[in-house]
């Protein structure tokens, strides 16, 4: 037995490989429209991963660069129904500049103390923001500018009942095309204070403008020149309401100015609504370059009934 060779017994260097002792059971890509689709599901879910990936990087990135820088970055998110620009009410909600340490009614507080606004809504939202709902005055007029001496004029408007205010935001047309105020009483010429006078030109103003907006358009200024700060019971006090050159026609006399009293102001106002100051001023014998209407003249001829006779006087009659 041990002189005879078997036939694997000392065998070649070839046939001592290994590789040919194991099955070699590779599985291999099949060739043909089968492998290529076993390949292409492959590549496949490889790029889906690596777009997964890719968009939650940019996720990341966009999450990171819109992210608060602090407390001064507090967003504030403004609505008003005026003009009051949003870095006007950024300042007035934190005059020291910093939005981190106010709390809501404080800042409410400060918002109303502005006379350009009537009431201010204030909530501080989950994200830390500030919402603020605005609601400003409405400007009928505007005032003449006061200054104190070397300093420059600074406009002010009027507000429906009778506030004046800055008017921060209005535009530059928008406040032209307001009538001006004149011959203002001596209390109201210097600061913010409120006067008899300056609510009874405002709330004309106002139900004038309401009722009756073509003839507010026509009107350049009102002075309260013989208006007696408001005085409803004296006898003869008056305001007078400049009409705009250039609302006139050029074919016939000018109106120039009318006169309203203090104390009917109202009825005269609905009297000269219905009046046709056109026809009125083309008639026969009306020969002055301008006239005046009086809506303030009363008839008391009858005992116990007062009424209201309208009249045009020549401009320079008055």
């Amino acid at each position: 037995m041990l002189g005879l060779r078997t036939p694997d017994a000392f065998a070649r260097a070839d046939d001592r490989d290994w590789r040919k002792l194991i099955s070699q059971d590779v599985q291999r890509v099949p060739a043909g429209a089968t492998g290529r689709r076993r390949a292409a599901r492959s590549w496949f879910n490889a790029a889906l991963i690596g777009l997964l990936l890719a968009g939650m990087a940019c996720l990341t990135w966009f999450a990171l660069d819109e992210a608060p820088a602090g407390p001064r970055a507090s967003a504030l998110r403004v609505r008003t129904d005026g003009w009051l620009p949003e870095d006007a009410v950024r300042a007035l909600a934190f005059p020291s500049g910093s939005s981190s340490a106010r709390d809501v009614a404080a800042i409410r507080q400060s918002l109303e103390a502005d006379p350009q606004v009537l009431g201010a809504r204030v909530r501080r939202l989950a994200d830390g923001a500030l919402e603020v709902e605005l609601r400003e005055r409405l400007a009928v007029a505007r005032l003449e500018p006061v200054a104190a001496p070397g300093a420059v004029p600074s406009i002010r408007l009027l507000g429906a009942d009778g506030v004046p205010f800055a008017g921060a935001g209005y535009p530059a047309q928008a406040v032209r095309n307001l009538p001006l105020v004149t011959d203002l009483p001596p209390e109201s010429s210097g600061g913010e204070r409120r006067s008899a006078g300056l609510e009874l030109a405002a709330a004309f103003l106002a139900a004038a403008r309401a009722g009756h907006g073509q003839l507010h358009a026509e009107w350049q200024a009102v002075s309260l020149r013989d208006c007696l700060d408001g005085r409803t019971d004296i006898p003869g006090a008056t305001f007078r309401v400049i009409v705009r050159p250039a609302s006139q026609p050029a074919d016939r006399p000018a109106l120039e100015e009318i006169v309203f009293s203090n104390a009917e102001w109202n009825r005269e106002l609905a009297v000269l609504a219905g009046l046709r100051v056109d026809e009125l001023l083309r008639r026969p014998g009306m020969t002055a370059r301008g006239y005046v209407l009086k809506l303030h003249v009363r008839n008391r001829s009858q005992p116990g009934t007062v009424t209201m006779e309208p009249r045009l006087v020549p401009a320079a009659s008055r």
